[in-house]
Formats: C-alpha cells, structure tokens, sequence
C-alpha cells in the first residue's frame, strides 16, 4: 500500500554555528502533526576527526552549538503557542482541539529533548575519540622508545632492561616491559 503524500509547512528553522560546524533544524507541521526535523549537520553526526588536534576542535565546536542551540529552546517550543494563539483568532476551540495542541506540545519538548541528547551523546563520542587518540600517541612513543634500546650481550651474562610504561588508565595501573638480552643474541619481550 502506498503511504499518501504529507505537505509539511515549516514553522520554524533554526540554523547555529561554530567554527566551521553548523546545525539546522526545522520544525514542521502537516495537519495536527508537528515534526523536528534535523536537516543539516557540518561535519555529520559521526565524524570524529582524524587526529588528536582534529577531534579536539571538534569538541570545541560541538560544545559550542550545544550552548547556542539550548538558548533556542524557548522559541521553539512557543511555535505550537503561536499556532494556538492564531487559531484562536480564527474559531473557538472545543475541548479536543486543546488536547492536541497540549500532545503537539509534549511530542515538540521530547523531540527537542531527544536532539539534545544526541548531541550531548556527540560529544561523548568525540571525548573518547581525543582519550584514544592521546592513547595512541603515547603508545607509539613508548614502541619507539623501546625500539631505540639497544642490547649488548655480555658473553653468557644476561642484560636486564626495564621499561615502564604508564597505563592510558589515567594511571591507575602500570605495564612493565622487560628486555633480556639472551646469550645466542636474541632478544625477547616479556610483558
């Protein structure tokens, strides 16, 4: 079967940016129905940067159209108050009328709380996306330490050399590298 075809008007759009990120919602109506409508996110909802420094404008910038979008809670959850009023001018309105403005209401205030959930869901993701970056950055820093030791055997002695690397944990624990440098030459990793 096939779905029939809603005209929607927009009522409102609001469009925020900061730094080169940007967010437009529109809210829309067809009938009794009232719908936000995420339309454009620059960059989109799952990007997180390429690198530590990317991410960390990223988050910046993210923070900041969070701030500049909840200043406009108010305007848009009046946009059904604007409809009802003009409403009013047109007809009196019966008890099931003020029913649906009260439902047009309630489904506004909990799409509008829903965005900002995914948006504050965002920045999380881009918080952990700058912990893992920093993570990796020191652990290639702690390979390439390792990589520069270098071990001279001393005849059938062996040579004992510790590396401590700090966790990524936000030093809750440790990780202790030990190189030995056997007699035949070899060297092995014992974590």
């Amino acid at each position: 079967m096939e779905k029939p075809f809603l005209s929607f008007t927009t009522l409102t759009t609001i469009a925020v940016e900061a730094g080169r990120s940007q967010i437009i919602v529109s809210v829309l109506q067809s009938g009794s129905l009232i719908h936000l409508q995420l339309v454009q996110t620059k960059p989109r909802l799952c990007e997180i940067g390429r690198n530590q420094d990317e991410t960390q404008t990223l988050i910046k910038e993210q923070q900041q159209l969070l701030e500049k979008l909840k200043r406009h809670e108010p305007e848009v959850l009046a946009v059904v108050e604007k409809r009802r009023a003009g409403q009013m001018v047109e007809r009196k309105r019966n008890g099931k009328e003020e029913d649906v403005y009260k439902a047009m209401e309630a489904s506004l205030s909990e799409g509008w709380s829903v965005l900002l959930h995914l948006l504050q869901r965002r920045l999380e993701v881009l918080k952990f996306a700058s912990e893992f970056y920093c993570c990796s950055v020191e652990f290639a820093e702690s390979i390439d330490r390792l990589e520069n030791v270098q071990i001279e055997p001393d005849d059938n002695r062996l040579a004992e050399v510790q590396l401590t690397y700090d966790s990524m944990r936000r030093g809750k624990s440790s990780v202790t590298f030990t190189l030995k440098a056997v007699p035949s030459n070899m060297v092995c990793l014992w974590v």
